[in-house]
């Protein structure tokens, strides 16, 4: 497909990346099945907007990152077919819940939930390469019991959750940062010494 001026005024690093903030209109539906032709795109970002489906993009054999920041869409499942990711940011979407369609997703080494409203982490319990989880602000979160056997997570971001129990992490022992701040529910700080984190537990 010919890309017109907008879709080739986005494209970065020797067409590697793809970045809609620097569109000179905005991106369409019809926008998603071109760039999925761009077979050397590496990292994909979008910016706002609701786009019906994003599954397209399962065609770019070279992609690794995607971000679909700000945007509106309540509905997200058609990302669970790019399987290829290893980084995906889906911060400032509140519209979003059921986040099964990461379950798809297990090559994901980073992730990045924040300002997420959802309740059920279950859907990750299986990302056993997540190195990097960003759940900052998902004031609706309460149990993170489905993340204990994450046994790769290095960067665990819990900024102003609901939060209330931090015992199913404490064996996760390659864990070397927890930011905790803001997470006012928490009742068990203490188990967090059994984590050995040092200065990479920042609290309050």
């Amino acid at each position: 497909m010919e890309l017109d001026q907008g879709l080739k005024d986005a494209l970065r690093d020797d067409d590697k990346t793809f970045d809609e903030g620097y569109m000179s209109r905005l991106l369409t539906e019809s926008d998603i099945e071109t760039i999925a032709t761009i077979a050397s795109l590496e990292k994909v970002l979008f910016i706002g907007g609701e786009v019906e489906s994003y599954a397209p993009l399962a065609k770019l054999p070279n992609l690794r990152r995607l971000a679909i920041n700000h945007g509106s869409s309540s509905d997200l499942s058609s990302v669970g077919a790019i399987t290829q990711l290893r980084e995906l940011s889906l911060s400032e979407n509140e519209q979003y819940r059921d986040l099964n369609f990461l379950m798809n997703l297990s090559n994901l080494e980073i992730l990045d939930l924040t300002d997420g409203q959802f309740t059920d982490l279950s859907p990750v319990r299986n990302l056993s390469k997540l190195r990097v989880l960003k759940l900052m602000n998902c004031d609706e979160l309460v149990d993170i019991s489905a993340l204990s056997n994450l046994s790769m997570l290095e960067d665990f971001d819990l900024n102003s959750t609901g939060v209330e129990d931090l015992s199913p992490i404490v064996g996760l022992t390659k864990l070397k940062r927890l930011d905790v701040r803001g997470a006012e529910e928490i009742e068990n700080y203490n188990v967090v010494d059994q984590l050995n984190l040092g200065d990479g537990f920042i609290s309050n």
